[in-house]
């Protein structure tokens, strides 16, 4: 799993993976979570108020402020992209 910081002062994080797993991170201020999922396999996100269970290739949801632990993802080769709205 790959956790990278966006362009300085975005304030956007990128997770990349592929298959299952468990994801922690803070959430500061309202935020959309974005993901792609390639493969046209299902993907799936739960977790603190989040439910997800798509065969779409991609998304996005609404994330408000607040710490997510027990984050669980599954997708084929995935990335989630959680940016300031």
């Amino acid at each position: 799993m790959s956790i990278n910081d966006s362009a300085p002062g975005d304030g956007a994080q990128s997770i990349s993976s592929t298959g299952a797993g468990l994801l922690c991170f803070k959430v500061e201020e309202p935020s959309r979570l974005a993901w792609t999922n390639s493969g046209g396999k299902p993907f799936a996100v739960s977790g603190r108020g989040v439910s997800i269970n798509s065969n779409r290739r991609r998304g996005e949801v609404e994330l408000d402020p607040g710490r997510y632990t027990g984050f669980y993802v599954r997708g084929a080769a995935w990335t989630i992209v959680v940016r300031p709205r």
